[in-house]
């Protein structure tokens, strides 16, 4: 059910995040970060002060429940027709419920009003649970993203370059 821009689904509400809950927002990250750095093999560097001046760029969500915070999804348009999710997280002990299906919803619709025809967004490869939840949702596999740490890459470079 959809009232005024929210979506209540069994007592959790989805609502668009306004200056009044960037410090939800900011405990939320800080709880996602510390979760999804376990499934990084390249060390996580990415933080909230990196993220934070994009916001007001960006549309970002809340899902509460009670009035308590339980999750969010903070997307932009990396391009006129393209939208990107950047970052969406469910507290562990609120999903399967729905909750980042509401959240990608109010994301596309969003992104839809603002022109954009394609969403896009990157999960880790070991991140298993969010991969499936995306393939059901209907986002396809299109490109791999690889890291190296650069100390290691330049000394591999130079001994191939010395050859």
């Amino acid at each position: 059910m959809e009232r005024r821009g929210l979506t209540l689904l069994a007592g959790i509400a989805v609502r668009r995040a306004g200056e009044k809950d960037i410090r939800a927002l900011r405990n939320l990250w800080a709880q996602y970060a510390e979760e999804i750095g376990r499934y990084r093999t390249a060390p996580w560097r990415w933080t909230w002060e990196d993220l934070a001046p994009r916001l007001r760029m960006a549309a970002a969500f809340l899902a509460e429940t009670g009035g308590e915070p339980i999750g969010f999804a903070i997307a932009s348009r990396s391009r006129p027709d393209i939208g990107h999710i950047e970052d969406l997280w469910v507290h562990p002990l609120r999903r399967r419920r729905g909750v980042a299906t509401a959240l990608v919803h109010h994301v596309a619709q969003a992104l839809s009003e603002r022109g954009v025809a394609h969403v896009a967004l990157d999960v880790d490869a070991d991140n298993d649970g969010a991969r499936a939840l995306y393939e059901t949702l209907g986002f396809v596999h299109y490109a791999d993203r690889l890291a190296a740490d650069v100390a290691r890459l330049e000394e591999r470079l130079q001994g191939r370059l010395a050859r």
